[in-house]
């Protein structure tokens, strides 16, 4: 009995791993405004310094 559970845990487990990059996928498509495009704020860099070095103009949200 417990041989089995363990076999059928172990089974489950990779049929999870093997399933989930499967279920991945891209999001594509074109966004139509009508009337004034909103104007995007720019994101706060100095948050972090890793980000203040690699963005040394402002990046849009």
């Amino acid at each position: 009995m417990r041989k089995n559970l363990t076999t059928l845990a172990g089974l489950a487990v990779l049929i999870t791993l093997a399933t989930g990059p499967a279920f991945a996928g891209d999001v594509v498509g074109t966004i139509t405004y009508t009337g004034k495009v909103p104007t995007l704020k720019p994101v706060a860099m100095n948050a972090d310094p890793g980000c203040a070095a690699k963005h040394t103009t402002p990046v849009a949200s």
